[in-house]
């Protein structure tokens, strides 16, 4: 399910850091075989916004991030490729919709990263979203993967 969820992203973006739970010894071993950096996140406990600040964190040298989740491996990477490029063209935050409903990957711009380090919950970034919202830009795309995840074998059908 990571690979499957990572080579769309690793086919679209020039670098890519994967945040891990300490516990997370067999995807280390993974990540390590396929050549994928990863970082761990020591207090990734707290919830996934702790997660996505530490991944900030270890990369504010990066112009801006694409947030993507673990379980969603139909995302097409042309849909990653039209986050980044809307990133490009001077978005502060870019979200794919499908069928107007707002999907995943969700990218940040680095004049985000402030409010994406400030993150200490389970709630992720969704919150910068919705305060942000006057600064987000949908980009449409025709992949239904954008809005299916995986939660139960039944999903991957």
């Amino acid at each position: 399910m990571v690979l499957a969820s990572l080579y769309p992203l690793r086919d679209a973006l020039a670098d890519i850091v994967v945040v891990t739970q300490p516990s997370d010894t067999p995807i280390h071993h993974l990540l390590l075989t396929e050549g994928i950096p990863f970082t761990v996140c020591h207090n990734a406990h707290q919830g996934m916004g702790a997660s996505l600040a530490w991944g900030v964190k270890t990369t504010l040298n990066y112009e801006s991030y694409v947030v993507a989740l673990a379980d969603m491996p139909f995302i097409h990477s042309c849909s990653v490729k039209k986050i980044v490029r809307a990133l490009m063209n001077g978005a502060s935050i870019a979200a794919p919709t499908f069928l107007g409903q707002r999907g995943h990957p969700v990218g940040f711009s680095c004049r985000m990263a402030s409010q994406l380090l400030s993150l200490n919950d389970d709630y992720g970034a969704r919150e910068i979203i919705h305060r942000y919202r006057h600064l987000l830009r949908s980009v449409p795309v025709s992949d239904g993967g954008v809005v299916r995840d995986v939660d139960v074998p039944e999903d991957l059908r």
